[in-house]
């Protein structure tokens, strides 16, 4: 991801390319605040940015052109910017050379960095002028890493959930019970995971009860003590939790699993087993247990998704692994082309319209506590691939976002590159105890990005 600033010579680039182009569409007007009253309904353009992807980009024209049949007065012009930090990248630069974008899927989670260079319109003076009560609009994991001491940086569009990929081969094969889609099953836990894939591990056979990722994103470890019921980052206190008991026994246990009780491949194992091809090891048929995201291909095996397994407190939800909301970001423009950009977000809150954008990302889960926004996207799931993907849905609505909301700062970039080579190179090396890392984390942590926003 880039750096918060913006060099002159980008807003050149920018001002002799792209921005000749969006001149027309954009203005550099800053007049006016959030929340004003609507403008007329004269007609008006707005731009709108995602990665670049002929699939996306299809699916992105064919749902905001149902908006002008309902909205006549506004066209959304859609067009890609690359990868996500190349996406994040240009609507920096066009702000900074004075023609915004008027709005930007946001796949990444740090933006108060764009708040801070006013790249972006906070959007709660919008709802609370058309009375949309966030809270009983949004599943509450959603507006989580979004909202930061009453500001709202985006409205939440579409989830990225994590969930537990399953052969369902080689459990029938060992005689056990399959997990379960309920993520209040108190079965379903750490131990029992355990014990399952010690059962389904063969290593004569190469066969392997655990492949090895539990969660989308673990940067420095953060997601491991979510397993057992414990967050890395307290966003209130702006705290790092990562030196807590019930954290540290997150740190040591899947650190165990890999080294001490070996259910799961290595890296050479891992490339032998897939024979020199690429994608995920799960897909060999030679895993037993895998946390994915999602697959978009049929395997030559049958497989179902449960959701995860959880060792928390008694009482408490299930908030193993991560989540990652994507949001739409409204751009500094003028008054009227705000009005226009939020009526496309308002027009998004509908679930019917809301349920399609899930497709464009590749997700099967929609931040909207109506279910009817997830249903399109589960459909098709469930179409193509002959697995129900319900434990998304269900994982959802508890997981809370990656790093607990320490991804929103202005800065992850570069804590999060420190403590995850530290991870990876000292503590999953052995050079690093779990206490000495837990400790040293958390300081880490507290010093260059908590205290920093307190």
């Amino acid at each position: 991801m880039m750096g918060t600033g913006v060099t002159r010579r980008q807003v050149m680039a920018v001002g002799s390319g792209v921005a000749a182009v969006w001149l027309a569409a954009c203005d550099a007007g800053r007049a006016g605040e959030p929340g004003a009253a609507p403008a007329g309904k004269a007609p008006v353009t707005l731009t709108y940015i995602s990665p670049t992807s002929v699939e996306r980009q299809q699916g992105e024209q064919e749902l905001f052109g149902d908006v002008s049949r309902e909205l006549p007065h506004i066209t959304v012009e859609v067009s890609g910017a690359g990868n996500w930090d190349q996406t994040k990248e240009k609507a920096l630069i066009s702000h900074a050379a004075g023609t915004p974008i008027h709005f930007v899927q946001a796949g990444w989670g740090t933006w108060l960095d764009m708040w801070g260079q006013g790249a972006i319109v906070e959007l709660s003076a919008y709802f609370k002028r058309d009375k949309i009560d966030m809270a009983g609009t949004f599943i509450d994991p959603a507006i989580f890493q979004w909202q930061h001491d009453g500001k709202v940086g985006g409205m939440p569009i579409t989830t990225s959930a994590d969930a537990l990929a399953y052969n369902v081969d080689l459990f029938n094969a060992a005689g056990l019970r399959l997990p379960p889609v309920d993520t209040t099953a108190s079965w379903w836990n750490m131990d029992t995971f355990l014990e399952y894939a010690k059962k389904l591990t063969d290593r004569g056979k190469m066969q392997f009860g655990f492949g090895g990722g539990f969660a989308g994103a673990n940067t420095g470890g953060f997601t491991t003590g979510t397993y057992f019921g414990q967050g890395s980052w307290d966003d209130v206190k702006k705290k790092c939790l990562m030196d807590t008991p019930l954290f540290q026994k997150g740190l040591q246990f899947w650190k165990d699993v890999r080294d001490v009780h070996r259910v799961q491949p290595t890296g050479e194992e891992s490339n032998q087993i897939r024979g020199g091809a690429s994608g995920n090891v799960f897909f060999t048929g030679k895993v037993g247990m895998q946390v994915l995201l999602i697959t978009q291909a049929a395997l030559p095996f049958k497989w179902a998704v449960a959701t995860l397994p959880y060792s928390g407190p008694a009482g408490s939800k299930n908030v193993s692994a991560r989540i990652h909301n994507h949001s739409l970001l409204m751009g500094k423009t003028k008054d009227n082309e705000r009005e226009a950009t939020w009526q496309v977000f308002r027009w998004l809150l509908k679930p019917e319209n809301a349920g399609r954008f899930q497709r464009t990302a590749g997700h099967v889960v929609s931040p909207l506590k109506n279910p009817a926004a997830s249903e399109v996207s589960q459909k098709r799931y469930r179409d193509q691939l002959g697995v129900d993907p319900k434990a998304y849905l269900l994982q959802a609505q508890t997981t809370r976002p990656s790093g607990w909301g320490m991804s929103k700062y202005a800065n992850f970039a570069q804590v999060g590159k420190a403590i995850d080579e530290r991870y990876n190179k000292e503590f999953l090396a052995d050079k690093l105890g779990v206490k000495e890392y837990a400790t040293w984390v958390t300081k880490y942590v507290d010093d260059n990005l908590g205290a920093a926003q307190k």
